[in-house]
């Protein structure tokens, strides 16, 4: 196997042009010493590129607890999801969601043996709130493997207003028979008669490669 020139067309090795015949039929590899060829890289075989998360940044809700692209737990009074408009709970745009005792997840469609990465952003009212985030795969058959998760305890998240932390993860390559993504966020705001809550808001999930 030789390396062949992106400039010059021709192998580093035979010397024959592969536009002319078919003598030579490779292309650069990975240890090419040939100062005219591009940097090897190993073809992406991923077709989900780019942002999977539907509404991120909690801006579409069918009512006051239940956002548009996203499922969640509670029974809407002590523990659930909860629209909040108020700046101060807000990183960008007109509203983010607020969390307490339950759980929000969505699911996206993937392929397997792909990379993604997972951001967000989170601030509390209180405290005393533990956060965690969960990126599971979710294989062919059903079950769910857990690829990355943020575990935030209580007194990490900032109290003041206006300020989020931000928190971003590369994740393990999908498995090879994986169908969808579970991004999870579950908040426990203990005790579930306050108003205390954790906000949640610009989250991604980003096909890679």
């Amino acid at each position: 196997m030789c390396c062949l020139c992106n400039k010059c067309n021709r192998c580093q090795k035979c010397n024959k042009c592969n536009k002319c015949n078919n003598h030579c039929k490779c292309k650069c590899k990975p240890d090419c010493n040939c100062p005219e060829c591009p940097p090897f890289e190993p073809p992406c075989r991923c077709s989900e590129r780019g942002e999977l998360i539907m509404d991120g940044g909690f801006e579409s809700w069918i009512d006051r607890s239940t956002p548009t692209y996203w499922n969640h737990t509670g029974n809407g009074l002590t523990s659930g999801a909860f629209e909040t408009t108020d700046a101060d709970n807000v990183l960008s745009g007109g509203a983010s969601v607020g969390i307490k005792n339950a759980s929000i997840y969505q699911t996206v469609d993937i392929r397997g043996d792909c990379l993604f990465e997972f951001s967000f952003s989170a601030r509390s009212n209180t405290p005393i709130a533990k956060l965690v985030a969960i990126v599971s795969y979710i294989h062919a058959d059903g079950t769910e493997w857990q690829a990355n998760y943020v575990f935030i305890e209580a007194g990490s998240l900032p109290i003041s207003p206006r300020v989020f932390n931000f928190y971003k993860r590369t994740l393990h390559r999908s498995p090879p028979d994986a169908v969808q993504a579970k991004i999870e966020f579950r908040a426990e705001t203990s005790p579930p008669s306050l108003g205390l809550y954790i906000f949640v808001d610009d989250v991604s999930f980003r096909g890679i490669c």
